[in-house]
Formats: structure tokens, C-alpha cells, sequence
């Protein structure tokens, strides 16, 4: 939790502040609805979980914190 991912795209850098970590089923697509407040973007990141097995997936979320140009 508050490690932060930093994702490059048009030029942009957007950083991140992971606030969630949940394991999950493989069919279970509930965790990736939108639960954020109004104006608050938000990033999810999904892996096998155990890594190298299909058994369940871990899905981390996080908050934007800036956009730096």
C-alpha cells in the first residue's frame, strides 16, 4: 500500500498511489467497476495470482496523484 506506479503515455508521466489489493477469482470482474468519487481517476493493475498459476488473480488500485508534463 502508498507505493506509488508511475505510467508514461502522450508525453505525460501519471503517478499513482496504490490504496487497494484484492484476490480474486478468475471470473470475478466485480473489483474493476468504478467505485471512485466524482473527478478522481484511478488505475487498476491485474496478475495471476499465485504468479505462474491460474487459480486467482490480484488486482491492485490506485489513485491518480499528479500528471507531470
Amino acid at each position: 500500500f502508498d507505493d506509488e506506479v508511475i505510467v508514461y503515455y502522450g508525453q505525460e508521466k501519471y503517478i499513482y498511489k496504490i490504496q487497494t489489493k484484492n484476490v480474486i477469482r478468475p471470473g470475478d470482474v466485480s473489483v474493476l467497476k468504478n467505485n471512485v468519487e466524482a473527478g478522481k481517476a484511478q488505475i487498476s493493475l491485474m496478475t495471476c495470482w499465485p504468479i505462474g498459476t491460474t487459480l486467482n488473480r490480484l488486482v491492485l488500485t490506485g489513485e491518480l496523484l499528479r500528471i507531470e508534463k
